[in-house]
């Protein structure tokens, strides 16, 4: 089935996945149609968290369904708030 994400870009892009995908898989298939680390993205679908181990059909993600990606933030321990 496909599936659209949306990206923070504003830009969606289209994903072929199978319920029996994990979260983590469909990261992968993001990851390969945009550079980033699967575990520093977050997917989220109906204002839920996916976890990673889950899988689609489990989130009842379905035909044309729209994900949204976000990125953990990291810390950077230069600055005052960080260092703490």
């Amino acid at each position: 089935m496909e599936v659209f994400v949306k990206l923070l870009d504003g830009k969606s892009i289209s994903l072929i996945v199978d319920r029996s995908d994990t979260i983590r898989n469909v990261k992968a298939m993001i990851q390969d149609k945009r550079p980033s680390y699967p575990s520093d993205m977050r997917l989220l679908f109906a204002g839920m968290n996916l976890d990673d181990g889950l899988t689609v059909a489990g989130y009842d993600i379905r035909n044309y369904s729209t994900l949204h990606v976000a990125f953990r933030l990291l810390s950077c321990r230069q600055c005052p708030g960080c260092a703490s």
